[in-house]
């Protein structure tokens, strides 16, 4: 995305990235849904869609959710 001219910003953690979208409000999210983040997870890929979606500044984000097939049991 980067070399055709769009904005990338780059985390590995939930909460950053919703700091990011929140200050920034950018027109698409890509996250990855971790199937590893358990319940310690400080905000996971899920958690994170719902916060975007439902706060009122960012709800038009589009978002894309990757999920791997060992997710299915959540």
């Amino acid at each position: 995305l980067r070399t055709a001219g769009y904005t990338v910003f780059e985390t590995d953690a939930g909460k950053e990235a919703l700091e990011l979208v929140n200050r920034h409000q950018p027109d698409l999210l890509v996250t990855a849904g971790n199937s590893d983040a358990g319940a310690g997870a400080v905000l996971d890929a899920v958690d994170l869609c719902c916060r975007v979606k439902n706060n009122a500044g960012t709800s038009v984000t589009y978002v894309i959710l990757i999920i791997d097939g060992s997710s299915r049991d959540r």
